[in-house]
């Protein structure tokens, strides 16, 4: 997914005054792509299904991406335009202070309509005129944005959860071997102490069969 990166070393002639129009162009955009928008990254890699992912930089400002597409199309809307850096475009939407999903997210948060702002005049009150365009594509890029958000903070919960599921297998069979360990310890003195008194045992029969030699050597040569 895409990650907020500072645009301070865009200059000052290079940042984009973002009017109106130039938003609602660069939302049809977003719209476009779809999810595809928010769910590259700077180095690609694999998506789900194998195949190879576009990095942000090809979706955004490859040949057909968002940005060339305005640059293409819209050019009427940009003209004299220095162009910032892709991230600085990506900003002006996702960054959680300054971006459009922020700044209008009482468009499509539940219980935040009343933080909508009013038309000049009405302090207070919400504004009850119908969504325009504007209005319309932000809350659908909103969508996408937090449809992806959500798929990458599932994916990162289950992926912890097979990490503690794997790390505790690993203890358990830490705590079986330790185990196991410790009985052939407990094990070893006894065999030890069996084969002692087995030894001990063997010593006495031998010296009472001696014994018992001499007593009966000493009776045969009486009897005589």
């Amino acid at each position: 997914m895409i990650t907020e990166v500072d645009d301070a070393n865009d200059s000052a002639t290079s940042k984009i005054t973002w009017t109106k129009e130039r938003d609602i162009a660069l939302l049809r955009q977003i719209v476009k792509v779809g999810k595809a928008a928010f769910e590259t990254n700077r180095g690609g890699g694999k998506s789900k299904d194998g195949n190879k992912q576009l990095t942000q930089e090809q979706i955004w400002a490859g040949p057909g991406g968002i940005v060339s597409v305005l640059k293409q199309d819209y050019g009427h809307l940009f003209q004299g335009v220095k162009w910032p850096s892709t991230q600085s475009v990506i900003n002006h939407i996702t960054h959680k202070q300054s971006g459009l999903i922020f700044k209008f997210k009482h468009l499509y948060t539940s219980g935040m309509e009343q933080s909508e702002p009013a038309e000049g005049g009405t302090e207070g009150t919400k504004d009850e005129r119908p969504l325009g365009e504007f209005e319309t594509l932000l809350i659908e890029v909103a969508e996408l944005y937090n449809e992806v958000k959500a798929e990458k903070e599932k994916a990162e919960s289950e992926k912890d959860a097979d990490i503690r599921k794997t790390d505790s297998r690993n203890e358990f069979m830490q705590d079986a071997l330790a185990l196991s360990i410790c009985r052939q310890e407990r094990k070893r003195p006894v065999k030890i102490s069996l084969v002692g008194a087995a030894m001990h045992n063997h010593t006495r029969d031998v010296q009472f069969q001696r014994i018992f030699e001499q007593i009966f050597g000493v009776l045969w040569l009486a009897s005589i």
